[in-house]
């Protein structure tokens, strides 16, 4: 393979992966929350990784009208949370696909 193939490839591929990531930014910013709901913190937790580690907020809800529970997690956190075990939270989520959701989290 010449040295003008192999740059056009590369150029395809980055040119690709741009699209891609684009793509995927624009997806979750059309990402709509149509139902609000306080949940209970009932788990505060450290996870770790070989190269760092984060805190996880967990957080449950039962659906007053089917009684099923919906657990929530948080994004990853640099910081612990201001939030404690048992504390009310508010969270935003689409009911269509429960997966699909945001935490309120207070500021570290």
């Amino acid at each position: 393979m010449d040295t003008r193939t192999l740059l056009i490839i590369l150029l395809v591929a980055f040119i690709a992966i741009i699209g891609v990531l684009l793509l995927g930014t624009r997806s979750r910013e059309r990402t709509h929350f149509d139902k609000n709901v306080v949940a209970t913190i009932s788990q505060i937790k450290v996870e770790a990784s070989s190269i760092s580690s984060w805190w996880v907020v967990i957080a449950q809800w039962r659906d007053p009208q089917s009684g099923q529970i919906l657990i929530f997690r948080s994004h990853r956190l640099k910081d612990s949370p201001k939030q404690r075990v048992g504390d009310p939270i508010t969270v935003e989520f689409d009911p269509r696909q429960p997966k699909h959701h945001r935490m309120l989290l207070e500021d570290v």
